[in-house]
């Protein structure tokens, strides 16, 4: 899986992205499902942490990864902390024109909190502004997720 760090130039306050296991274009995944996504983080083993973490898939128009999965929180056994600043900095140094959230409940409850309903609101809106589409939100647990496109939540 690619994956993506932010930096920032020596000196400067310019931020760049550093993308791990630079392979070519036509090798990155698709992403089309709700269980693409958990595939994915899955077989990273996010879904057995003690703690939530957060994922963004930066997506071209025609679902491929670009750049890389960005994690861009790390939090505590019930809540990470979600800048939309700094996720939107990702999306758009990667060039994404789409993107899904996922993130994992330790609890092993996928059932969305209120905060995780604000916070994709949020996510949504600010996506739209910008014309990069959220195309999900995905709650992961060890043994399912939730989707909230599926449920008709966005």
């Amino acid at each position: 899986m690619y994956t993506c760090e932010l930096y920032m130039k020596k000196g400067t306050k310019i931020p760049y992205l550093q993308v791990m296991e630079n392979e070519v274009m036509e090798q990155r995944p698709y992403f089309f499902t709700p269980g693409d996504f958990y595939n994915a983080l899955n077989g990273m083993e996010v879904t057995d942490l003690f703690e939530e973490k957060l994922y963004i898939f930066p997506l071209n128009i025609r679902n491929r990864l670009t750049g890389g999965l960005c994690e861009v929180s790390k939090g505590g056994r019930d809540c990470s902390i979600v800048d939309a600043k700094s996720i939107f900095t990702r999306l758009l140094l990667c060039g994404a024109s789409r993107f899904a959230v996922v993130h994992n409940h330790p609890s092993g409850d996928p059932t969305p909190s209120s905060y995780d309903k604000d916070v994709c609101k949020k996510l949504k809106e600010v996506g739209s502004l910008l014309e990069i589409e959220m195309i999900d939100f995905i709650i992961v647990c060890e043994d399912s997720y939730f989707s909230f496109k599926t449920m008709n939540m966005m």
